[in-house]
């Protein structure tokens, strides 16, 4: 593995370790609303799923397309790229409501 390949690994474990904990935070965030029940519990859980569906979807048809790339390390920074600003809002907008 050469020097820039191993400091593009270097680059997806960071961005991967707070992609992760934000993710983390979300689960734990929705499922503190969800199990509260009630119209924001089921709200939560409509958009829950409503996000995903739409978020995986885009992602075949880019991956299909060959946006992605060809590479695990294309392919990866593309999986963060994708799905992180969205966890990112979800993180920010429930943290919100949360405090």
């Amino acid at each position: 593995m050469g020097q820039k390949q191993a400091g593009g690994w270097v680059s997806i474990s960071r961005d991967s370790v707070s992609f992760w904990t934000d993710a983390a935070w979300v689960i734990c965030l929705r499922l503190k609303r969800i199990a509260g029940g009630g119209k924001n519990g089921k709200q939560e859980a409509k958009r829950m799923v409503t996000e995903k569906v739409a978020a995986h979807a885009q992602f075949v048809r880019d991956l299909a397309k060959g946006k992605a790339g060809k590479s695990p390390q294309s392919i990866t920074s593309r999986v963060i790229a994708h799905y992180g600003p969205g966890i990112r809002a979800n993180r920010d907008r429930l943290s919100r409501k949360a405090g």
